[in-house]
């Protein structure tokens, strides 16, 4: 409790009770009884009697009626002198506090005299305030059992010492207490609930405000005015300074957004330029290369053209080559003679032609034949003297055919001199296209350096600008994702390896972390999903749940809709003490036995065309009462139902119904037990 509770109030020798005591549960107390039987009485010498301690009769009766005095209750029924105590316990807890009023009253005195007492003791255990002979202690005697701090002879400091042990209040606010309770225990006062008369009586409960209470609840309502509007604007500067931000959280996220997607644009174009360079570095390479093996085939064909050239040197210093216009000569000579031997053998031909022919031509032809060989000689003569101009040293002719072949073996070498000069002149002509083509190489490898140069370049200004985005980039930047990325004081890197190891280092954790939640938010996804499953199949079960009845016997209503009442499976359910294994059994008992679909009538009344439960006299030992209940809002009455259930029995019986199965009716007995129970 965070309060005190009444738990207990007694009233002694007032009005027609001698010794009355009441007992409250949770702090409340119903007074029931027809009228004249002390109720109002009993209210009035209660609450908030024992609180206010005042014996004005228009304070004690409800009605405020002044006529029914303190002083003709103490003296009811005639008697000349009595004394009588009113008191109330209440607890917090252990705490216990005791607060009464004692009274004596004497039909010499127009007035009862009374003291009061507040203790932590209570009536009937360490506070007797009836004594053996059942009179009423003094007031002398209770000053010795409790003392003077606990014994009061007027009503302020009884009040006070209430106040102290009970509320705390501050102020009159105990006054109004006891004034707003005697406004509320009014009679009748809910009988015809007018919420303006009420707050009128309620009003008329209140004490009346002061003007220092009124100006300080002014300037209270004043100040709330104030702080309703300073309020006010607080809730409109923080929804315009919420508005500010949402509109600042967007701006920033799509300014991060795009500056995240130019340090992509920045990477993938660093990316491709080192992709450049590496493709410029790679061709530069195999420029060299290609330069190399073609240096080295110039310096192949410039051995071989030294070598032609000094084949061609020796050539040159050869006799032959030095006399190669008087072979030329002799060269022209042996052709005129060749023409003229050839045309000699054709005029020989003709002339054995004619010999034969014409014998007598004979001597013509034999003339012929000798100008023939003269000439021949005179040809073989002239052969010589060109061997001789040209140094050409020739057998000595043994007949004109061998120095025809001895001649035609020298033109045959003259004529290999010529063609190894061919052949120099076409290596030189070799070696110049080579060295046209190195040259070629040598420029287009040029170039390539030149271009190598130029990306290196490029992409040493690309890895500038994106030093310089990201510093400027990171002072944008919020202290968690600062944090994310690095520190603000890392220098950005100055190489591109440096910048692709930067770049992993930094990158490769943020891609980790964000797979990471993308794979336990795809899990949490199927989770959710999985359970959205489960549930939906589990609603699905539930909508396809029926009610079903169990099957009907013979001698049973096919339509019951228009009878009064419900089957026994309907009614009743399994009590919360009976095992789950038992459900079966009980119900496999009741379907063969022919009860469970028995039909239940609220008013008892037979039915007919039907088989219906009716009432017995409850059995001594265990009954179905043990095992199943009544349900509430079923169209029969619960006390109809178990007494119907308290009737039948467990075991032992001529008629019973046992958990396992095992039922009897009579000379009817069996076993029923299906799986599991499908209808109560």
């Amino acid at each position: 409790m965070s309060r005190f509770k009444p738990v207990s109030a007694g009233i002694v020798g007032v009005w027609d009770y001698e010794q009355q005591l009441f007992e409250f549960g949770d702090g409340r107390l119903v007074l029931r009884g027809p009228n004249g039987s002390g109720k109002t009485k009993a209210l009035e010498l209660l609450m908030p009697f024992v609180l206010d301690g005042s014996i004005d009769a228009r304070r004690l009766d409800p009605f405020s009626n002044k006529d029914r005095t303190m002083q003709s209750n103490l003296l009811y029924g005639g008697e000349s002198e009595r004394r009588a105590y009113c008191w109330m316990t209440f607890a917090h807890g252990e705490q216990r506090v005791t607060v009464g009023v004692g009274m004596r009253a004497s039909k010499h005195k127009s007035r009862p005299d009374t003291w009061f007492f507040v203790t932590d003791r209570t009536v009937g255990n360490d506070l007797p305030l009836v004594g053996a002979d059942r009179v009423p202690m003094t007031r002398k005697a209770l000053k010795e059992l409790l003392g003077t701090n606990q014994c009061f002879d007027t009503r302020d400091a009884h009040r006070a010492a209430v106040n102290r042990a009970l509320f705390g209040f501050e102020g009159d606010r105990y006054e109004a207490m006891i004034e707003l309770i005697l406004t509320l225990r009014r009679p009748q006062l809910a009988k015809e609930l007018n919420p303006e008369s009420l707050s009128d009586v309620l009003s008329e409960g209140l004490r009346t405000v002061g003007s220092e209470q009124l100006r300080t609840s002014a300037e209270a309502f004043e100040n709330l005015e104030q702080t309703q509007r300073d309020l006010s604007e607080i809730e409109r500067a923080n929804k315009a300074a919420s508005d500010t931000l949402t509109v600042w959280r967007t701006y920033l996220r799509t300014r991060a957004h795009t500056r995240v997607q130019r340090v992509h644009a920045a990477l993938q174009q660093q990316e491709q330029t080192i992709a450049d360079v590496r493709t410029a570095s790679k061709q530069s390479n195999d420029l060299s290369m290609q330069a190399d093996q073609y240096q080295q085939t110039a310096q192949v064909h410039r051995s071989n053209a030294e070598a032609e050239r000094q084949a061609v040197a020796a050539l040159k210093a050869r006799d032959a080559y030095k006399n190669q216009g008087q072979l030329d000569d002799a060269r022209q000579l042996a052709t005129q003679s060749e023409k003229t031997a050839t045309l000699s053998k054709q005029q020989l031909t003709k002339a054995e032609e004619r010999l034969t022919q014409d014998e007598t031509r004979e001597q013509v032809a034999a003339e012929a034949h000798e100008r023939c060989i003269a000439k021949l000689q005179d040809t073989e003569r002239d052969v010589l003297r060109a061997a001789e101009l040209v140094s050409l040293t020739l057998p000595a002719p043994v007949d004109t055919t061998e120095a025809r072949v001895d001649l035609t073996t020298h033109v045959s070498n003259v004529a290999e001199a010529l063609q190894h000069a061919q052949v120099l002149a076409q290596a030189t002509r070799k070696q110049e296209q080579a060295e046209e083509h190195l040259q070629q190489r040598i420029a287009e490898a040029e170039r390539a350096r030149i271009n190598y140069q130029a990306a290196q370049q490029t992409a040493q200004q690309v890895l500038m600008n994106w030093q310089a985005e990201v510093v400027a980039w990171r002072s944008t930047l919020t202290a968690p994702l600062a944090e994310a990325l690095g520190t603000e004081t890392d220098e950005p890197p100055s190489t591109t390896a440096a910048l692709l190891a930067h770049v992993d280092a930094q990158w490769t954790p943020l891609r980790d972390q964000w797979s990471g939640d993308q794979r336990t938010h795809q899990q949490d996804v199927a989770k959710h999903q999985a359970s959205l499953a489960e549930r939906a199949l589990l609603i699905t079960s539930i909508q396809e749940q029926k009610d079903d009845a169990p099957a009907r016997p013979p001698g049973r209503q096919a339509v019951r809709a228009d009878q009064h009442g419900e089957p026994l499976w309907r009614a009743v359910r399994f009590h919360d003490s009976v095992d789950d294994a038992q459900h079966a059994g009980l119900e496999g008992a009741l379907i063969a036995a022919g009860l469970l679909d028995a039909w239940i009538h609220p008013a008892e009344t037979q039915v007919t065309d039907d088989a219906q439960l009716v009432a017995r006299s409850p059995v001594s030992g265990p009954s179905l009462a043990d095992v199943l209940t009544a349900e509430e809002g079923v169209g029969v009455p619960t006390s109809t139902i178990q007494g119907m259930l308290r009737g039948i029995p467990l075991s032992n019986a001529d008629v019973f119904i046992s958990p396992d199965g095992t039922f009897r009716l009579g000379p009817l007995a069996g076993h029923h037990r299906p799986s599991a129970a499908r209808y109560i």
